[in-house]
């Protein structure tokens, strides 16, 4: 008789505890789940970061590069300041000197020269009016 009053609060008791195991584990599961998205999010904070700061760096030494050979090869001042098209040696050697650059530089695919006087741009190989350009917007 002890014994069936005994199991009988066992068994009353048991679907409390399945219930009350099951909250909690779900209780369990979720806050894990909550603390990994929160880590995911940092992680990606952090990734992007440092993705930016790499190209920050990356642009301002292109840029330091440009502007230093822009400023010490006189043949840029010489196609700047030239007149007509028809100089074919310069445009060979300012060709020459663009390649060099694009080659130091490997994430710059090319280099267009704008001269605004006569409205030309020289990308290395041809000269064209900016009006024909297709970056004549961005120019």
């Amino acid at each position: 008789m002890k014994n069936s009053w005994f199991h009988r609060m066992i068994w009353s008791y048991i679907p409390i505890f399945l219930i009350l195991c099951s909250f909690i584990s779900f209780i369990f599961f979720n806050m894990l789940s909550e603390q990994q998205r929160k880590n995911a999010i940092s992680a990606n904070r952090v990734s992007t970061s440092q993705i930016l700061q790499t190209v920050d760096v990356s642009l301002k030494s292109i840029d330091t590069t440009i502007v230093n050979d822009l400023m010490n090869e006189p043949i840029y001042e010489e196609f700047f300041y030239q007149t007509g098209l028809h100089d074919v040696a310069l445009h060979y050697r300012v060709s020459k000197q663009l390649k060099l650059l694009t080659q130091q530089l490997p994430m710059v695919e090319s280099i267009d020269l704008v001269r605004f006087e006569d409205e030309l741009i020289f990308n290395g190989n041809l000269i064209h009016p900016i009006r024909k350009s297709e970056d004549r917007e961005f120019i």
